[in-house]
């Protein structure tokens, strides 16, 4: 699985949900681009691997 598209894919979204909450993914109070595109990548994320943790962060 090590450097395969979904490797990277589950490995950026870690990094999201460890470094911000999703009502914290900067910048904070508005919505942006940006932030639509990383969920939307989320999304395709927890539909490939199936773990509730994405699921659970993409709710707002």
């Amino acid at each position: 699985m090590k450097n395969s598209p979904l490797y990277y894919g589950v490995s950026v979204c870690d990094a999201l949900i460890k470094k911000y909450s999703a009502e914290q993914l900067p910048p904070v109070g508005t919505f942006f681009y940006h932030q639509g595109v990383a969920l939307s990548g989320m999304q395709h994320i927890y539909f490939l691997t199936k773990e509730k943790k994405y699921f659970n962060y993409m709710q707002l």
